[in-house]
């Protein structure tokens, strides 16, 4: 009975455990050192970095924006597109305007912020408002994409932090506004 109730207060508060996650990948990512690429940690991360990212945020987004087709909650469909088109707007943006001061460890430019941390933390945020009791999972898998793109060594870690910070921020603006125009319109 205890985990019952535990499962019922996590679906009232996902979000609490996106932020136990956050600040556990935080701690994560900052004691990362870039891998060795023979060692069974860098292929996990390797594999989180690139085909799981793809894989989640392929997912992720189609399962929202499928079911929202489903159930013909057109607000939702735009809500979804508004978050994930505007997180990539501004990774780009920042990316751009950044670029030359904040490489990447291979010393290319565009390392600030990370836009892998950025999709994945605001997909995670969008997984959590809909799918409340899958919040666990949603942020794992958001926080591994985030920390894998630091042991692989393509980000430093105030990078994914950035983007970290961008893609949660992002999604609870909009979400905050996108209710707040539903309560007064």
């Amino acid at each position: 009975m205890p985990l019952l109730h535990a499962r019922d207060r996590l679906a009232r508060h996902p979000h609490r455990v996106g932020a136990a996650f956050f600040l556990a990948v935080l701690v994560a990512v900052l004691l990362t050192r870039r891998g060795q690429e023979a060692t069974p940690i860098y292929q996990a991360a390797r594999f989180a970095s690139y085909q799981g990212n793809d894989l989640f945020l392929a997912l992720g987004n189609g399962t929202l924006l499928l079911l929202a087709f489903k159930d013909a909650t057109r607000a939702w469909i735009g809500f979804v597109a508004r978050v994930m088109l505007t997180q990539l707007a501004l990774v780009h943006l920042l990316k751009f305007a950044t670029g030359p001061w904040f490489r990447r460890p291979s010393h290319s430019p565009g390392g600030f912020p990370s836009g892998h941390a950025a999709a994945a933390f605001a997909l995670a945020f969008l997984l959590s408002e809909r799918f409340p009791r899958g919040a666990v999972v949603w942020y794992f898998l958001a926080g591994a994409i985030s920390w894998s793109r630091v042991e692989v060594g393509d980000h430093f870690a105030y990078q994914v932090i950035g983007g970290m910070i961008l893609g949660v921020t992002t999604a609870l603006l909009l979400f905050d506004l996108s209710w707040r125009r539903r309560k007064t319109g």
